[in-house]
Parts: structure tokens; sequence; C-alpha cells
């Protein structure tokens, strides 16, 4: 919402908005990230399709692109880069990671 609240706001000032949703990515906290999670493969097997961490450049690419002339009529729009990720989700052939509360538990939340 804040996203498409943004676009409209500053739309008629000739600013674009946009957000990218990224996937898991290697970073330098990779590491911690898969301490926490379990391991580096249980860390890789939540990224999708392609069970493996994005790249900083794959990450980097969509946002030179939508600050790019060739995305001059773009506004408004969250883009998904996650490897096709989101669509198992949305086929219900994995969990919806993006259904639950950001703090808390989310049975309780459900009740």
């Amino acid at each position: 919402m804040f996203t498409a609240h943004s676009a409209t706001a500053l739309g008629s000032r000739g600013i674009r908005v946009n957000a990218v949703l990224p996937t898991s990515t290697e970073t330098g906290l990779t590491f911690d990230f898969a301490v926490m999670s379990g391991g580096r493969e249980s860390l890789e097997s939540r990224a999708g399709l392609i069970q493996r961490l994005a790249t900083p450049e794959e990450m980097a690419d969509p946002v030179v692109f939508l600050n790019s002339h060739a995305a001059r009529y773009i506004s408004g729009q969250p883009l998904m880069v996650d490897f096709g990720a989101r669509n198992l989700q949305l086929l219900g052939r994995t969990a919806d990671s993006l259904d639950r509360p950001l703090i808390g538990n989310a049975q309780a939340a459900r009740s």
C-alpha cells in the first residue's frame, strides 16, 4: 500500500515510486541467517525454484532497470525478484511465508 499511495501522491510531479521485493540474497549476513534457520541447506531449500540464494548482482539489476529510461512508464509497482518462489506459494506447493505476522505466534494470530 505504501508504494501505491506514494506513487499516486507523487505521480503528478513526475516522480515514480516502485518497490523491489527480494528473495534471500547472499550477503555478509548469510552465515548468521543460515545458523538461525538450521544450516545453509535449510536456507537454500526455501529459495524457491532455483534452490540457491540470489547474488547481490541479481538483486541490483532490477533496481537498475526500475531506475532506467526503459522503466519510465512504470510506477506504483511491487516487483518480486524471487525466481518464481512466490508462484509456488500461490499454487499451494509450499507454505506461504508471507501469510504470517511479523511478530508473535502465527497460530495465535489466526485464532
